[in-house]
């Protein structure tokens, strides 16, 4: 190429470069800020371009693509856009370079600037060789689950570009696919140099393990209600119980008989000392006591005998009314069972 066709080609990339930005300027976005405001952006983002111009000449890079990018914040242009796509390739970032040449394209087009549609897309179709990807084969059962969703670096991949080869920059990048009910699956995957062709195979997903139940609450120990009885035996009781008393109402009329003898020494034709009177005192209270307790035996003898005699047998029992004595901690316990 000699020196006049490099010059020509040099004002050619002024040109359209120009072209681009008045483009960029006199396209209204879909909702304006107030003038002010606007114009304080579009100054900013103008500085920010400048600046990032200057680090391009250094060949500083990276500093350049930082700053075009908070100049495209401020204020979206073509030309903003064409120069980071650039930068984007001088620091290896084949795939963004790539997607940028080819979102300026697209505007172009849109604007009926052929010239400039097609001077994007020549960048684009000379980086498409040296761009590396990511071919993503998904199981049919896991293509077929309802909600399947798939993402690269968090960000959502369409439907539509399942098929499509995904375009990456060099580095680590992190695809994910989730579903409903179903364990997320994940796969770092990391891309080294150009024009690399990585296959990444998604697997059937785990559908997620259901909660394991919640223990049961142990059940409270139960109330404690006594040691009951049936009626035979409660008969049994209480008959031994009057016999008891029984007997001891005999030795208690004994034993007063006995001490009402021994009063009569200290008695002389009907008159008897204090100490004889004492005695008979004593003989009259054990005699009575004795009785009480006598009628009270016996009284228990013939209850005993009725519950032992009269209560249902044990096959009878569920029909019958029955009644049960118990001892609780409590106390004592009387309970019907109908």
């Amino acid at each position: 190429m000699d020196v006049t066709t490099e010059r020509w080609g040099a004002g050619l990339r002024r040109a359209v470069l120009a072209s681009l930005f008045a483009l960029a300027v006199a396209c209204p976005a879909a909702a304006q800020p107030p003038q002010n405001e606007a114009a304080g952006n579009e100054a900013a983002a103008k500085e920010k371009f400048s600046e990032a111009m200057d680090m391009m000449r250094a060949k500083r890079f990276s500093e350049a693509c930082l700053l075009f990018e908070q100049s495209l914040e401020l204020h979206g242009a073509l030309p903003t856009q064409f120069r980071l796509a650039e930068c984007y390739e001088q620091v290896g970032r084949l795939a963004s370079a790539w997607q940028t040449f080819d979102l300026v394209a697209r505007a172009a087009d849109e604007a009926g600037n052929a010239r400039q549609r097609d001077f994007a897309r020549t960048k684009a179709d000379a980086l498409a060789p040296r761009v590396s990807k990511v071919v993503i084969m998904i199981d049919p059962a896991t293509r077929d689950l309802e909600g399947l969703q798939l993402a690269q670096d968090d960000v959502p991949i369409p439907p539509s570009q399942w098929n499509e080869p995904q375009r990456v920059d060099p580095g680590s990048h992190r695809f994910t696919a989730t579903a409903p009910d179903h364990d997320d699956w994940v796969q770092e995957v990391g891309v080294e140099g150009e024009a690399q062709l990585i296959t990444v195979e998604i697997p059937p997903l785990e559908a997620t393990a259901a909660p394991a139940p919640p223990e049961p609450e142990p059940e409270p120990p139960p109330e404690d209600e006594g040691s009951f009885i049936t009626l035979p035996t409660l008969g049994l009781i209480i008959g031994g119980v009057g016999v008891a008393a029984l007997g001891t109402g005999v030795v208690l009329g004994v034993v007063a008989k006995s001490s009402y003898d021994d009063s009569l020494e200290y008695c002389t034709d009907g008159f008897c000392s204090q100490e004889g009177l004492d005695q008979q005192g004593d003989a009259v209270t054990l005699g009575t006591a004795g009785t009480v307790v006598f009628f009270v035996g016996a009284a228990a003898i013939v209850g005993g005998a009725a519950l032992w005699f009269f209560a249902p047998d044990e096959e009878a029992a569920a029909d019958e009314v029955a009644l049960r004595l118990g001892v609780t901690p409590g106390g004592a316990v009387l309970r019907g069972i109908f």
